[in-house]
């Protein structure tokens, strides 16, 4: 889910339902990936672990595979 767009993980109906931009989104950070071969953001600066994304995605992750 680190590939998610921003506004995926802000908006719970979208995040299930996705969209054209938010799939063109990942597939961007996808290809950036492929090509520098690193990791995502890798050009900005940032990592999945500072910025809290990681924590915010793993809990979303975990609150909808409870059964």
């Amino acid at each position: 889910m680190l590939w998610s767009a921003p506004e995926m993980l802000r908006d719970e109906l979208l995040l299930q339902r996705g969209s054209d931009k938010g799939d063109l989104y990942s597939m961007s950070i996808i290809f950036q990936e492929v090509a520098l071969r690193t990791e995502p953001y890798s050009t900005t600066g940032l990592t999945p672990e500072g910025s809290g994304a990681q924590d915010r995605v793993l809990q979303h992750h975990k609150s909808h595979t409870r059964g």
